[in-house]
């Protein structure tokens, strides 16, 4: 019994441990491999993405509204304007 009441404590710690290599990686490398270009969305876009997704999703969609209109946009950009019309252009 000894052991076990040893073993909760030493188990928190380690997951707390855990948790805080694991947001210093986020925040530290992942974050900024991310955010190397600036982003510049529509002011009009990201509002009415996020009354879209707030009517449809509620609160969690007004918090994932603007993360998915940056995602959308890069898509669009990448695979749209990068690749169709160049290689429209080049054909």
């Amino acid at each position: 019994n000894g052991d076990r009441a040893f073993r909760k404590p030493l188990e928190s710690f380690i997951r707390a441990d855990f948790y805080i290599v694991i947001q210093q990686i986020d925040s530290q490398l992942l974050t900024r491999l991310i955010i190397k270009q600036p982003i510049s969305l529509f002011p009009a876009i990201t509002l009415l993405t996020q009354f879209i997704f707030a009517s449809f999703f509620g609160f969690l969609g007004l918090l994932l509204a603007f993360p998915v209109a940056i995602v959308g946009e890069i898509w669009l950009q990448e695979v749209l304007i990068k690749d169709v019309l160049n290689r429209w252009k080049e054909g």
